[in-house]
């Protein structure tokens, strides 16, 4: 290059401007300088002393964050390849075709910044920076790619910015440019620089994702290998028909938002079609949804030659073939090589982009990128692209990511690979250790490493409460999408399940509450109100402190029987445990508290004492164990019901003094993830203010709490009258709050103990008494002819229930 060229090229003005003051190194002298600046840590610089000075290293100068330079000038500089590329994007992005156009010279360039693809590179320590990406392109003679973020705007004077969640701000609205740049010998000789882009998914790199899980990670990426249902059924991508298979060629599975107006009768399998659709080529897939359409061109460039897919595979006017087909769907998720997931945002899928014929949208308008401020590079977007999707919003596709042991998630602009071993992105390949082992990247939603674990109740009360978040198309679903997941907790917890809560630790379980909009579900009649199938809208299980309730945090104070249509009234196999431990309280008659895995625990003396003071304990609780006759025959007329002995009081409920809890409820807003970790929800209508009730005896005076949502509370709860509660079980306040109750009563005080956003009990016990660590659970509910609904979930302290002169009764919970 000579002298007189780079005495040109050095007068190309400096646009690319960093946000932080650190080194910065160019990557091709003053040219390239202008365009990228590569930010190089200055612990990095301490580690590699070859980083100086006589590799053009400079401090950054005091500069505006952005700069707009006209775009006359920038197409003039025609010695600089980088000025000239930029220059004829944004021409032909205006639609001009001569430079002569007088239009230009009012046409103003802001250069935001740019970020190196770092395509799998990381130090020992996770760590990717754009320094490093083009040291090694350089010694291996390879290009490097990166992303140049540029604005044009007719007013410069102040330019919009778009916010990045990563703390980073870009013009807006911006073209991501993507160069790919190559040197010859050394960072100060660029041979050229170039476009870059990826219309279609890169077929071979998927099957070499596919085979790297397949041979290296063995067992720990196999699925729910159940037993596949009779007449499961496969679609032959080969010879377009639908076949009979018994579970022995592998195939690929597709999930993704079904669109009932995406063609009719003759796109999906029924009973006046099934013997035309088993010849082969006698589908035609222009006739097809787009997005299955799209789906059969992948497998054959992935070499899987069957996919499973619901419209072709489950007779869909055939309710007792769909309805089997529905029960397995652990064992067809679990069984499948991949699970191809439409993670497209729209609120229809109408197609997979870049799949054969049906390219990506224009490289310029991708807005999903992620940075990396600290190495001037991309980072992963797989959590904000595919956790956030209008996908990963649906009921039914929760047990289909939970289940599948490898997803492939297509997205508007690259594709994602999951496994319970890694996750892979097509842009920039594995994630870097620091990601993978953040929880939020990859499990802040369930994935089939998940399901392994799910034996556990935490791991239920977590799932139940991720899919009640999601919405459903029909109501009535409810329980069918969340069969498969049922299947895997009975399965590894050993016990039954009824209406969606476990027989094992029905105790627990029963203690849900809403946690944003409470109302019933409509279209679900045969679901008793106790189930949480019953009502719409997200439910939690830790109301009484930060965490999910577990199962040595309650005692066993009822017996619950349930009007099965098989079994008629049957007791359930419910564990009976005393805050995790079995006793038989027929042949004690104190409590050996003292073994209580907890800490801040009174003495058993102490404990034993308040119980017997309550008039609902666990000796009175096995003198009663005869249900009343009536109660019987009542419950026959009502299939799914419970019948129990528990004790119930009338109470009068008041405002609490505490404030309203005012917050966003993801289930009201259609463009939210439906998770708690999703977008923020933005509509108005999708706040909910939550009430904080007292509950009083007939003096007005405190023994308990609950809080309802105020729509709920307008709609249900007369504040003027007296309302029917009934005891559910015993619990423990929180650690926390035990603390706070024993260090008061040390010092003679009486204290209200307050929780992390609500007061979970009031001590107005005399002056000579502390408060109590154990309480009673308690379930609101409304009453017709002999029969009970439930409508709420709250808790009164022990000894303060006997205010309210409880009684015991057969209830029949409806």
């Amino acid at each position: 290059m000579d002298s007189d060229l780079i005495q040109k090229i050095r007068r190309c003005p400096r646009l690319v401007k960093r946000h932080v003051a650190t080194s910065l190194i160019s990557i091709h002298d003053y040219t390239a300088r202008a365009w990228l600046n590569i930010t190089v840590p200055t612990s990095r610089r301490k580690k590699d002393p070859s980083i100086n000075t006589t590799v053009l290293l400079q401090l950054t100068e005091s500069l505006p964050d952005s700069e707009f330079i006209s775009l006359k000038k920038i197409l003039r500089n025609r010695f600089c390849m980088v000025c000239e590329l930029i220059g004829s994007i944004i021409l032909k992005q205006l639609q001009i075709t001569s430079q002569d156009n007088p239009n230009i010279s009012k046409i103003k360039v802001c250069i935001g910044s740019a970020f190196v693809i770092p395509e799998g590179e990381q130090d020992e320590n996770g760590f990717v920076d754009a320094w490093s990406i083009l040291s090694h392109a350089i010694q291996r003679g390879q290009a490097f790619k990166c992303v140049l973020y540029v604005q044009y705007h007719s007013d410069w004077r102040s330019p919009p910015l778009r916010y990045q969640s990563n703390g980073h701000w870009l013009p807006s609205p911006e073209l991501g440019i993507q160069l790919l740049f190559s040197y010859q010998e050394s960072p100060t000789q660029l041979n050229k620089v170039e476009t870059w882009s990826t219309p279609y998914i890169d077929t071979q790199l998927v099957r070499k994702w596919m085979a790297d899980c397949e041979n290296n990670h063995g067992k720990q990426c196999t699925g729910f290998q159940g037993i596949l249902p009779a007449g499961f059924r496969l679609f032959d991508v080969h010879d377009l028909c639908v076949v009979e298979n018994d579970g022995s060629s592998s195939f690929v599975a597709l999930s993704y938002t079904w669109n009932n107006a995406s063609g009719g009768r003759d796109s999906e399998l029924c009973q006046e079609n099934l013997i035309r659709f088993q010849t082969p080529g006698a589908i035609d897939l222009t006739k097809l949804p787009d997005v299955i359409a799209n789906t059969v061109k992948l497998c054959k460039g992935l070499g899987q030659r069957y996919l499973w897919v619901d419209k072709l595979c489950i007779i869909q006017n055939d309710s007792l073939s769909k309805h089997e087909q529905i029960n397995a769907m652990d064992s067809i998720y679990g069984n499948a090589t991949l699970t191809v997931v439409a993670a497209v945002n729209g609120k229809y899928v109408t197609g997979l982009p870049g799949t054969p014929g049906r390219p990506r949208p224009p490289f310029l308008c991708n807005r999903t990128r992620l940075f990396e401020l600290e190495g001037s590079s991309i980072g992963s977007n797989f959590k904000t692209v595919v956790n956030d999707s209008v996908w990963n919003t649906r009921g039914w596709t929760f047990q289909e990511r939970l289940l599948s042991p490898r997803c492939l998630y297509i997205a508007e602009y690259q594709v994602y690979f999951s496994c319970p071993q890694t996750t892979l992105e097509e842009e920039i390949g594995q994630l870097r250790v620091r990601d993978a082992l953040n929880r939020f990247v990859r499990f802040s939603e369930p994935s089939m490493l998940w399901a392994y674990n799910i034996n556990s109740l935490q791991a239920y009360l977590t799932s139940v409460s991720l899919y009640t978040a999601r919405q459903l198309s029909y109501e009535m679903d409810v329980l069918n999408a969340f069969a498969g997941v049922s299947n895997v907790i009975s399965k590894q917890m050993k016990t039954a399940l009824f209406f969606g809560l476990p027989e094992r630790h029905f105790q627990q379980a029963m203690l849900w509450f809403s946690a944003g909009c409470s109302k019933p579900r409509p279209g679900v009649p045969h679901i008793p109100s106790w189930s949480w199938a019953a009502w719409s809208g997200r439910v939690n299980f830790n109301d009484l402190g930060k965490y999910p309730i577990r199962a040595h945090d309650t005692g066993t104070l009822v017996r619950y029987h349930i009007r099965d249509p098989d079994r008629g009234l049957a007791l359930l196999n419910a564990e009976e445990t005393w805050f995790g431990m079995s006793k038989d309280f027929r042949e004690k008659s104190c409590l050996d508290e003292d073994k209580i895995q907890s800490k801040f625990m009174p003495s058993a003396s102490t404990s034993a004492s308040i119980w017997k003071e309550c008039f609902h304990n666990p000796w009175m609780s096995i003198s009663h164990v005869r249900l009343d006759p009536q109660a019987c025959i009542l419950a026959e007329k009502h299939p799914g019901c419970l019948v129990f002995n528990t004790t119930v009081a009338s109470v009068l409920l008041k405002r609490s003094k505490t404030r309203n809890i005012t917050h966003l409820d993801p289930d009201l807003d259609s463009d939210s993830s439906g998770l708690y970790e999703g977008k923020t929800a933005k509509a108005s209508s999708g706040k909910v203010e939550r009430v904080s009730l007292d509950l009083c005896d007939k003096a007005r005076a405190k023994i308990g709490h609950m809080v309802v949502d105020s729509q709920w509370m307008r709609e249900k709860i007369d504040l003027n009258i007296e309302h029917c509660f009934i005891v559910l079980c015993a619990q423990l306040l929180p650690k926390s709050h035990r603390k706070k109750l024993l260090i008061s009563a040390d010092n003679g005080d009486t204290v209200p103990v307050f929780g992390p956003f609500m007061p979970l009990a009031f001590v107005d016990y005399e002056s000579d008494r502390a408060g109590s660590v154990w309480l009673l659970r308690v379930m609101l509910i409304e009453r017709q002819r002999g029969v009970s609904r439930r409508l709420g979930l709250g808790y009164v302290e022990t000894r303060l229930w006997n205010k309210v002169e409880p009684r015991w009764e057969t209830m029949v919970l409806a």
